[in-house]
């Protein structure tokens, strides 16, 4: 089902791997000079050596006269001396993404080689192209995906196995995931290093190839290949939706399958099959077909590539042939006029729109990067496209970075911020005021900081606007309220509240003109601030003929370590009673004629608040 008003995407944690027949049998195989594996030349060495065993019990029949040939004298191949006498010429390289178990087992590794063998290794981070760096060592140990060519010997890997192999003078080891990875590292350790006399030695007949052995083989295949030589391909600086398919559609296809493909950017894609990721302008449409070179899955729209997900993921199997007449496709466009009516249908003259982005004290947490949350919500602003929009907790985090802040992002889609000039130009402006300037124009703007109480994030952006269609005059505001759920919260609500009206009251008085003020008030409709605002407005929640009856809040979205993506969207469920985003309107000459809570799935992976849709006419 297609997530507009929040229906959850299915999917499953890359970690956890499901087999279609059942029982996976964990096998360690040793074999001679395997560079790279597959699973299916595994199974058959494995059946081979099997084959080759005699029963015990089965007498010797055999007549035939003793054979007198002279045996053939066979040499071992050399093995490659890692450490030995205390000292060793090889360098470990690990990835600067590996993960928190590798690393601990690269400590362990490490340890092991002091302890047993009397060497420090030293241990270099693979940051960029090894194979050209002047100082990379000939003689390497390379943990998990590397940049180095040797590394490719993982890359036919499925989920759950892992390898150690030589391939010249480098030693590989590792698995798809993290926790392939360590347990490789952790095979190496107790094979090679412990109780081996101070001496650590490889070869090719050493290589170790573990196999969760899937009893059912995938038949998974892209234009006759297995799927596992394919990569997914996304633009270079892809936006946030070809990213969420790429990722998806990958942990769909290590799901049903085992492997887990390589996500690239088409300037660095191979030449092999692939399945190419595209947004384009396309309307609420998706289209996913082969051609001769891969499978191209192309949507238009942040609904389109949620739908195109789902279509994916419910007709790719474990089975599946994707061949040239592979072909899907949807157009999600009516189920978006009943999920999401205020997307298509504007009721009113012009729209007003707000929205508490969750930006304020986050700083750089890794854990709330702004990048992905910055594009879903200006993709949600520009689908809705506000004439006026107002924006809460718009912090430097989100206003980071030339390419993702948000103000960089709306600009694209052609909104300008309004910059005041008593607005303080040392400071980050938390409520940012922005329009459309092919819809309205600014007549007069301010920008006010909150006096009680206030932490530099509590403050009003205002402006006076004129309709270019109309040449009516209304004004506009984002504002954001004390938060602490107290008794001295409560003061400094009912304080910014009176600070607020003061100023709404000015305004409306110079220019005799309505005044829209919306935002994040922290206040609930049973509060005494609530009532004082009621007073002198009204909640377009309320007045509106066509409305929302729901809350504005809902628990935070939550960053999928192992996608990637923002997941866990939960959507509001009780009533405006609890609601503490609110917009009123205050003055004569406006008319309300729609007001809604957007609930799409974008909104609710951007911030733990709802953006407010207000449509009106200005009498």
């Amino acid at each position: 089902m297609v997530s507009f008003k929040y229906v959850p995407v299915a999917f499953f944690p890359i970690s956890n791997i499901w087999i279609e027949t059942g029982e996976i049998h964990d096998e360690v195989i040793a074999m001679s000079a395997i560079l790279r594996i597959s699973a299916a030349a595994a199974a058959l060495l494995l059946c081979t050596m099997l084959s080759a065993c005699g029963t015990p019990d089965t007498p010797n029949t055999d007549t035939t006269a003793p054979d007198t040939t002279a045996p053939t004298v066979t040499t071992e191949a050399p093995r490659t001396v890692i450490a030995s006498g205390g000292a060793s010429d090889f360098v470990l390289y690990r990835p600067k993404s590996l993960g928190t178990e590798s690393l601990a087992a690269v400590d362990r590794l490490t340890a092991a080689f002091r302890t047993e063998a009397g060497v420090n290794l030293k241990v270099v981070t693979d940051w960029g192209d090894a194979a050209e760096r002047a100082d990379a060592a000939e003689k390497a140990i390379l943990i998990g995906r590397t940049s180095f060519a040797e590394s490719d010997a993982l890359r036919d890997l499925r989920m759950t196995q892992y390898t150690v192999v030589l391939d010249g003078s480098r030693l590989v080891i590792g698995g798809l995931d993290d926790a392939t990875t360590a347990r490789a590292i952790d095979a190496f350790i107790e094979g090679f290093v412990k109780g081996k006399g101070g001496t650590v030695a490889f070869g090719a007949e050493d290589t170790l190839f573990h196999t969760g052995k899937y009893q059912s083989e995938s038949a998974l295949t892209l234009l006759g290949q297995p799927i596992g030589r394919a990569e997914i391909v996304i633009p270079a600086g892809s936006p946030v939706g070809p990213l969420r398919a790429a990722a998806y559609i990958r942990n769909h296809i290590s799901t049903v399958s085992g492997y887990q493909l390589d996500i690239v950017t088409a300037d660095a894609a191979g030449d092999g099959p692939y399945i190419k990721v595209e947004q384009d302008e396309g309307g609420h449409t998706y289209q996913i077909s082969a051609n001769a070179d891969g499978l191209l899955v192309k949507a238009g729209s942040p609904y389109a590539i949620e739908a195109a997900i789902d279509a994916f993921c419910d007709n790719v199997k474990a089975t599946t042939a994707i061949n040239a007449a592979f072909s899907l496709s949807g157009d999600v466009t009516g189920e978006l006029a009943k999920a999401s009516p205020s997307l298509g249908n504007r009721a009113g003259d012009l729209r007003f729109m707000v929205h508490n982005v969750w930006g304020a004290g986050q700083g750089d947490d890794p854990e709330n990067d702004t990048t992905q949350r910055n594009q879903m919500m200006a993709e949600i602003f520009a689908g809705y496209a506000p004439d006026v929009l107002g924006l809460q907790e718009c912090s430097g985090a989100s206003r980071k970075g030339k390419v993702n802040s948000i103000v960089t992002l709306l600009a694209n889609y052609g909104y300008v911020e309004i910059i005041a000039e008593n607005q303080p130009s040392n400071a980050v402006n938390y409520t940012p005021l922005f329009y459309n300037p092919e819809t309205v124009k600014v007549i007069e703007s301010g920008f006010y900081l909150y006096r009680a109480g206030n932490d530099e994030t509590k403050s009003i952006t205002w402006a006076v606007f004129e309709s270019l269609a109309s040449g009516k005059r209304f004004a506009a505001c984002s504002t954001h309220h004390a938060y602490q759920k107290s008794t001295e919260g409560n003061a400094l609500r009912e304080a910014h509240v009176a600070e607020l009206l003061t100023l709404v009251a000015d305004v409306t008085a110079r220019h005799n003109c309505p005044f829209i003020f919306g935002g994040d008030f922290n206040t609930r409709m049973n509060t005494v601030a609530y009532q004082r605002l009621d007073e002198v407005g009204v909640d377009a929640q309320v007045e509106s003929p066509i409305t929302d009856d729901n809350r504005t809040t809902h628990a935070y979205p939550v960053l999928d370590e192992k996608l990637g993506v923002w997941a866990d969207a939960v959507v509001p469920t009780e009533t405006r009673a609890n609601a503490i985003d609110h917009i009123f309107t205050a003055g004569d000459g406006i008319t309300h004629k729609q007001f809604d809570i957007v609930t799409d799935l974008w909104t609710l992976l951007s911030s733990d608040h709802c953006p407010l849709v207000f449509d009106f006419t200005l009498n």
